[in-house]
């Protein structure tokens, strides 16, 4: 995938919504930062594999809200 988008924080977005929205790019191979690159620019006392590691619950919570989204547009 050649997509690579800005995670750059968003005006009025909140820190956490910031951290999901860059790992959730990373996962997805929207962006090509590494890891390392990504927990530098936000600011955090982790390792990178911890990060990764969190990425994989955010991911996986954002894949079930979707699925969730789309049972109740069938509704």
């Amino acid at each position: 995938m050649d997509t690579i988008i800005d995670l750059h924080r968003l005006e009025n977005e909140d820190f956490v919504a910031w951290k999901i929205r860059c790992c959730l790019a990373k996962k997805r191979k929207e962006t090509d930062m590494d890891w390392i690159e990504i927990r530098d620019m936000l600011g955090l006392d982790i390792t990178p594999d911890q990060l990764r590691k969190q990425a994989v619950g955010y991911e996986e919570y954002d894949n079930y809200i979707e699925i969730v989204a789309d049972y109740i547009d069938c509704i």
